[in-house]
């Protein structure tokens, strides 16, 4: 007997007396089906009571699942009703090697209408969203379910939207990791991939779109559809049957979508577009088009396999919490990557990425799923980086300083590899709840930048040999993280390279934290007379790794001498005695190209330099290297904050690269909010960097970028109030403002003055769209008035909004907190640790989330915030690892940034 079964709860069985008022129905599921009707018994079997719980699926149990069972097929007829709810019927064959042990099905419903075992009627064993199936055999078993769901209104399950503009309801789904259970009922685990045959009812003048091409619609009528109200107006849409995928990627959209299709092209795999029928002026197919075709064809060559898959469609989803979803054929996206706008060629790259990633994952995640989430790295790492490497390969006539782009994801990387809560690339989870604290930059970027790292060192071709290989190895199964490093492995051996990939995947891939190299060299007489490396690490995270690396040379003016090779061990001191006796450079920088995952420390002989001839440096990864450099060491408190912007302020108008030139506000931005202690002296450089934008934006309106930064820049109250006249007459910056710029004024007028309101009810007016909506809740909660305060804040814990979704109800809380409204939101400080513990175990987990993550006061002061933060973790449950972690993290950060504002202080002083 397994652990499992020892620890099977003793289930009491519910029986309910409800009789269904259509049970005298019969439900021939469609047509063409032979069975016979399914007869419906007069029973019901509710879910969950206590549904404000985290169910998830341990590793454990999905390993004890994975060894029984296998050929594992769904046959899956939903009904997607307009309204709030669906109904859904599921059949599940599979075979089971030793029926002794417990089998489940993961199932999160309202009410199971129908259940039967095996042919058998069955009384529903159900208890946190667990299904269990008694009377299993070995070898064959059927199980057939009808129930009944509601709709998602999280971005979780399946999820329905009502469009403001036309009042036009959209459903979509998404599942990752562990919500296909809330649409159907399934081993929702990746390992136990399936055949899937999907049917849908939906009204005549919906869309459907599934993971495979559909083959026939008939209409629908009493004899072949879940009795729900009228049936004239609906069909029945069949879709292929799918190869054997994992549960996450199986994927359903369906409303009067628009749609563009392009089945016949040079390479061969039908293409879809859809988005909402009232944004279809914002969909760019050709573009589209463009990116899809090009990269396909890219990652082809590449992977030396054609496309998995039989077509490919891409669907804009309204209301999606991620940025997008790699489902099997049907990937889905957020509106946001809609251009509303005329974008930047820096934005375009940036969405473009986003499709060549969900290109990628077509091979790595789809056709080869890791096991457990344990391994999410060998979808999303393999993903970030394979986009980046395609689009330099297909697209850098659009954009080609797309490794710029990389160069700034990596600083999430940076960041998170520096507090408590990071873990290894590959890291263990124990159960589905950590799995979403993983779907982070480490998972993603530094995954891929280790990536990039690995193939600098074995070469591109051996790299790419290794993948095939894999590839091919593992396709339409699961694989490891070992599975990979021998593949790559054997490559090597094949080429007789000498090089240890397991020890270089123990230290990289194993171990968390990032290391720091810097350049220690002496010059004697115009010459070097010593060079090291030398490389460390924070004692929280002590490897030292083996990197290889490029060093580059330059003179007193920035000018490129030459680059240099260098391997550096895992130690402290890496001697480099091949560069004695040569000339000496002016400024060393390390990792030139970014090849490596590393912070890089520049020494002081060219910091000098490079603190007033930074823009002369003429490569533009090389300028963006060393701005990253001093966020470093203003992390890291060997920079104050103050100087650093005083850096930024002497160069930003030299700064060519408008990429780059975004970057540095980013990172001025950072330093201003976070070290710079005296809102006063905020202020001033929020201010200074408003007019130096303002300057550029001025001398050329096509600056997108920069029109983009000018509104996150403002924060200054006499800005905010010159930038609400522009609202009437935006002459003075020489561009029109779009409506996402509208939104931004009004935003921040409201945080410091209530006469936004009537100004806000006037753009309501004028922007009655989903996202004019939340905009608009944003700023009903923004106004700086006590008694508004208190009304809101009442209204999030009494319940009365917890009929929003999950984007409505974070926009109505995330106006509510702000540091320029510190005496009438002092109150709250306190009252935020008081009710998280009631929140947590009086609401849902995802509100619970929401709760935590906008309302946290960051008005407060860091002092009187750690102490708090520590106490109330010891109170938050172990099954709430998202709030864990979100609490650790804001504890960490903000004991380093009380030590940056007071390097900062001591510096400003030094000044007087």
């Amino acid at each position: 007997m397994s652990l499992l079964d020892k620890l099977k709860p003793d289930i009491t069985l519910k029986k309910t007396a409800a009789v269904l008022a259509s049970a005298a129905i019969a439900y021939s599921i469609y047509s063409k089906c032979s069975r016979k009707p399914l007869e419906i018994h007069h029973s019901k079997q509710t879910s969950d009571s206590e549904s404000h719980k985290i169910y998830c699926l341990t590793s454990e149990e999905s390993a004890q699942r994975s060894s029984n069972l296998s050929d594992i097929r769904y046959t899956l007829i939903l009904n997607l009703q307009k309204g709030k709810e669906f109904l859904g019927h599921c059949k599940i064959t599979f075979l089971v090697a030793d029926p002794s042990f417990t089998v489940w099905l993961d199932f999160n419903a309202d009410e199971i209408l129908f259940l039967k075992i095996n042919n058998s009627p069955a009384i529903p064993h159900w208890e946190r969203s667990k299904l269990y199936l008694d009377n299993i055999k070995a070898d064959q078993n059927s199980i057939d379910i009808l129930y009944k769901r509601k709709y998602a209104n999280d971005g979780k399950g399946l999820h329905s939207f009502v469009d403001p503009i036309d009042n036009e309801q959209y459903i979509f789904s998404h599942f990752e990791a562990f919500y296909a259970n809330r649409m159907f009922p399934c081993f929702d685990q990746p390992d136990l991939k399936a055949n899937f045959k999907i049917s849908v009812f939906a009204p005549s003048d919906w869309k459907v779109i599934s993971n495979e091409p559909l083959i026939s619609i008939t209409q629908a009528n009493n004899q072949m559809i879940f009795q729900l109200g009228e049936t004239s107006s609906y069909t029945l849409r069949n879709f292929e049957e799918t190869s054997i995928i994992s549960s996450y990627l199986v994927a359903v959209c369906a409303g009067p979508y628009y749609e563009i299709r392009y089945d016949s092209n040079e390479i061969n795999i039908p293409l879809g577009f859809y988005c909402r029928e009232s944004l279809k002026e914002s969909l760019n197919p050709e573009l589209y088009l463009n990116w899809t075709i090009s990269s396909f064809k890219f990652y082809q060559e590449y992977f030396s396999m054609n496309y998995p898959f039989k077509k490919y469609d891409q669907v804009f989803v309204p209301e999606f919490n991620a940025g997008a979803m790699e489902n099997v054929g049907c990937v889905t996206y957020r509106e946001d990557y809609l251009f509303r706008d005329p974008p930047s060629a820096v934005e375009k790259c940036r969405v473009a990425n986003v499709f060549l990633h969900e290109m990628a994952h077509m091979w790595f995640g789809n056709l080869v799923t890791m096991v457990w989430w344990d391994d999410l790295w060998l979808n999303e790492s393999f993903a970030t980086f394979m986009s980046h490497l395609n689009y330099s390969k297909t697209l850098s006539s659009e954009y080609p300083d797309l490794w710029l782009v990389f160069l700034k994801r990596k600083r999430a990387g940076y960041v998170l590899d520096q507090i408590s809560t990071s873990h290894p690339i590959s890291t263990i989870l124990q159960d589905t709840s950590q799995t979403s604290t993983n779907f982070d930059a480490i998972s993603y970027i530094k995954g891929a930048a280790v990536l990039k790292q690995l193939r600098f060192i074995v070469g591109h071709d051996l790299f790419k040999k290794g993948i095939q290989r894999y590839l091919l190895i593992y396709k339409h199964g699961n694989a490891v993280c070992k599975s990979f490093i021998d593949a790559i492995e054997e490559e090597i051996l094949t080429a007789n390279v000498e090089f240890d990939i397991q020890g270089w995947a123990d230290s990289w891939i194993k171990t968390a934290g990032i290391n720091t190299l810097e350049a220690v060299y002496e010059v004697e007489n115009g010459v070097i007379s010593s060079f090291k490396i030398k490389q460390s690490a924070d004692p929280k995270f002590p490897e030292l790794r083996r990197h290889k690396i490029l060093i580059g040379f330059f003179d007193e003016n920035m000018n490129a001498i030459n680059n240099v090779e260098a391997q550096v061990l895992p130690q402290e001191f890496t001697e480099l005695d091949w560069l004695v006796n040569t000339p000496a450079p002016d400024c060393v920088i390390l990792n030139i190209g970014d090849y490596d995952y590393c912070k890089i420390r520049i020494d002081e002989r060219s910091l000098d330099i490079i603190k007033s001839k930074l823009h002369f440096t003429k490569e533009n990864l090389t300028r963006q290297l060393i701005w990253s450099a001093f966020q470093d060491m203003v992390r890291d408190c060997l920079l104050p904050a103050p100087l650093f912007l005083q850096i930024v302020l002497s160069n930003f108008e030299y700064e060519a690269e408008e990429g780059i030139g975004a970057f540095i506000l980013e990172l001025a931005n950072s330093s201003i909010n976070l070290r710079i202690s005296k809102q006063i002296k905020r202020n001033e450089y929020l201010h200074q960097l408003f007019e130096a934008i303002l300057k550029k934006v001025q001398a050329d309106p096509n600056l997108k970028e920069y029109q983009k930064h000018l509104f996150y820049y403002l924060r200054e109250d006499s800005d905010i109030l010159r930038a609400v006249k522009w609202l009437e007459d935006s002459s003075e910056i020489n561009f029109s403002l779009t409506q996402v710029n509208r939104w931004s004024i009004l935003k921040a007028f409201s945080k410091i003055d209530i006469a936004a309101k009537e100004l806000v009810a006037k753009e309501v007016l004028r922007d009655q769209s989903s996202k004019g909506k939340l905009a608009a809740l944003h700023c009903s909660t923004a106004y700086p008035d006590a008694t508004l305060k208190q009304t809101v804040w009442d209204s999030i814990i009494n319940g009365e909004k917890d009929q929003l979704s999950k984007q409505e109800r974070r926009a109505f809380m995330s106006g509510f907190i702000n540091k320029k409204q510190q005496g009438i939101l002092k109150p709250y400080a306190q009252m935020y640790f008081d009710f998280v513990p009631e929140i947590i175990a009086k609401k849902n987990a995802e509100f619970a989330i929401d709760f935590c993550t906008n309302m946290f006061p960051t008005f407060d002061k860091p002092r009187d915030l750690i102490p708090k933060i520590k106490a109330l973790l010891e109170v938050v449950p172990k099954e709430y690892p998202q709030i864990k972690r979100f609490l650790n993290e804001k504890a960490d950060i903000l004991e380093q940034n009380i030590k940056a504002k007071e390097l900062a202080k001591t510096y400003l002083h030094s000044l007087a």
